[in-house]
């Protein structure tokens, strides 16, 4: 082989071996980037859950996260909902993790163990094992707030319903999602405690904000909503449940 050929042979040998050390870097720089600020890979929602904080404590040796489990509502144990014909998916009890570094919302946490709590929190689109067992981790801990007497009621939703109904309950859950159209999404415990549970959406920003009130509240209500022909999921909202109003039920917050 020539001279010239070793010489081009060699460049290429050092080229990739350049190539791997940067990906190296570029994994070990997102891996201590995710470890620092505990949000996981990407952001998939943003939300909050009402609910009894049952346990809470710190998990591991050399990479410490906190770890614990909420029931949402009140007097809940293990629940499902069914997605499509055969799969069910867990809702209740619901496990988060926070960062270490999160030292006041650590504390929070763990004084609010047997008492009922709002829980903010941030669900990553992939979970990372340096930050915690869950893909959620929380940003705030807020006790539940005073009770909410105005009632919500939507300026706008989909049209076409194929039935009008309502229900008694608390909104226990929360959330915008979604990678390139967010959906405001909400769950409901049915009656006054149990397993029942129910997903609903909602369209309109001011409409959710004004139903974030009653989450905070933890206090019953009677949401009256809109089942839609054409369950345009993909474009709008998760559910085929369009909440149309929410009004107050209990005269006082309801969980404290």
């Amino acid at each position: 082989m020539s001279e010239h050929g070793n010489v081009v042979r060699e460049v290429k040998v050092v080229a990739v071996m350049w190539a791997v050390l940067v990906a190296i870097m570029v994994v070990f720089t997102v891996a201590v980037s995710v470890n620092v600020y505990g949000e996981g890979y990407g952001t998939y929602s943003k939300g909050v859950r009402v609910g009894r904080v049952e346990k809470f404590g710190m998990k591991g040796f050399i990479n410490k996260s906190g770890e614990g489990y909420m029931t949402l509502g009140i007097n809940s144990s293990n629940a499902y909902i069914r997605i499509g014909d055969s799969k069910k998916k867990l809702v209740n009890p619901w496990y988060f993790s926070i960062h270490k570094r999160k030292e006041d919302l650590i504390k929070k946490l763990e004084e609010s163990q047997g008492s009922y709590r709002v829980i903010g929190y941030n669900q990553a689109r992939v979970k990372s094992g340096l930050t915690g067992d869950t893909e959620y981790e929380v940003t705030s801990v807020d006790e539940i707030q005073a009770k909410v007497e105005k009632p919500c009621v939507a300026a706008d939703y989909i049209k076409g319903s194929k039935s009008n109904s309502s229900i008694v309950g608390r909104i226990v859950k929360a959330s915008t999602k979604g990678t390139i159209a967010g959906t405001n999404e909400i769950m409901m415990q049915v009656g006054d405690s149990g397993d029942n549970f129910k997903e609903l959406s909602i369209t309109g920003d001011d409409m959710m904000s004004c139903v974030m009130d009653y989450v905070m509240a933890g206090q019953r209500v009677k949401v009256s909503y809109s089942e839609s022909v054409f369950n345009m999921r993909v474009f709008s909202r998760n559910t085929a449940y369009d909440i149309v109003k929410v009004e107050p039920i209990d005269k006082v917050s309801g969980m404290n």
